[in-house]
């Protein structure tokens, strides 16, 4: 078993986990923070991986969701998949439509 075959399987096994305890919103928080780190360090598939399970374990939190969005953007952009980069960025922009935060507001409104 390779290396990001492991990471990606204890990912997910992570968000299960807590999905089926009822703390997925504060789960979603710690997978994400975890996939920034690992794309920070140089390791995006693995931190791919992380953002995928944050998604799965779900949260509440629009500007958590939105940002998990802009990095698996991000991270599929280094990887070299424009397609995927392109399309979580669009899902970060729908959210971005929708928050308060005025710095969010106008980039919605310039886009």
């Amino acid at each position: 078993m390779d290396t990001n075959m492991s990471v990606r399987a204890s990912a997910e096994n992570l968000s299960t986990d807590n999905q089926n305890s009822g703390e997925g919103g504060n789960m979603c928080l710690e997978l994400a923070l975890e996939g920034e780190r690992l794309c920070k360090a140089g390791d995006c598939r693995a931190g791919v991986a992380f953002f995928q399970a944050a998604i799965k374990a779900g949260t509440d939190d629009l500007r958590t969701l939105s940002a998990i969005y802009s990095q698996l953007g991000n991270a599929y952009f280094y990887l070299g998949d424009y397609l995927k980069a392109m399309q979580y960025h669009k899902h970060d922009l729908t959210l971005a439509r929708y928050d308060v935060c005025p710095i969010h507001t106008l980039g919605a409104a310039l886009a």
